[in-house]
């Protein structure tokens, strides 16, 4: 397979591998908003793997959630995570968006 369908087939495990850590981000969440009641809104969790499978250059983004504390809370989960490793010479970037609402 060419490396731009290996890289997307990574990414799309990782995709789903951040989708069953949905729990610690949900937690990180709540944690937020028991000090910051108003917090909501959509974020973008953006990192690389290394050749080791683990995260690197992680960073949020969000025009709507600002809290400094949810958004260090998820940078240091993901921190504690490793991946598999990506295929050989594969430079892998992720983009995961998440949406958060008071129920």
């Amino acid at each position: 397979p060419s490396k731009e369908l290996q890289s997307l087939a990574y990414r799309e495990r990782i995709h789903r591998r951040l989708s069953y850590s949905h729990y610690r981000i949900r937690d990180c969440y709540r944690r937020t908003v028991r000090k910051e009641p108003k917090a909501q809104g959509k974020l973008r969790l953006l990192f690389s793997i290394d050749e080791k499978g683990r995260p690197i250059n992680i960073r949020t983004e969000s025009k709507s959630l600002r809290s400094p504390r949810f958004k260090g809370c998820l940078v240091d989960l993901l921190r504690r995570k490793s991946f598999t490793r990506p295929p050989r010479g594969l430079v892998v970037k992720i983009d995961y968006p998440m949406t958060f609402k008071l129920r």
